[in-house]
């Protein structure tokens, strides 16, 4: 399983979020240089490393557009430093447990969603959910039935 990411202002009462635990869960990591179903404890937190110290990929875009959601604002009004202060408060996970292709754009497996059903289940003591994507969140329900989480 992968560390999740936590921001170090994360439920912080004085912050923009106001004490909310906000746990962002995206999809699944996709990585040349590890092989597909691998556990890589530490690649969340490499990668929000590499994302808020740059240099900008375009990789990045999707935390990028994450934080304009969250925050309400336009990616130009954000830049880079209000991009770092929404991901300071809030926590990343991905729901897919291991490495799950080699390349983005290619799809995890059904057997690859089954087991992120199982471990998202110990990360879900947040007061909210926000899904990336909708395969996502059909796969969720398949495993784990109608969702009952709100922001």
């Amino acid at each position: 399983m992968f560390t999740q990411w936590v921001g170090p202002q994360f439920g912080a009462v004085e912050r923009a979020l106001a004490s909310k635990r906000l746990l962002v869960v995206g999809e699944s990591h996709h990585a040349e240089e590890h092989p597909v179903g691998s556990v890589v404890p530490n690649m969340t937190l490499d990668v929000f490393k590499q994302y808020r110290t740059g240099p900008w990929a375009p990789w990045m875009r999707t935390f990028d557009n994450i934080a304009a959601a969250v925050n309400g604002r336009s990616k130009t009004e954000l830049g880079r430093e209000g991009f770092n202060g929404i991901w300071d408060e809030i926590a990343f996970y991905n729901y897919i447990p291991v490495v799950a292709a080699s390349a983005a754009r290619q799809r995890p497996s059904p057997d690859h969603f089954a087991a992120g059903a199982t471990a998202v289940e110990a990360r879900l003591g947040c007061g909210g959910f926000l899904h990336c994507l909708n395969k996502l969140i059909e796969a969720i329900r398949a495993q784990t039935g109608p969702c009952r989480c709100r922001i």
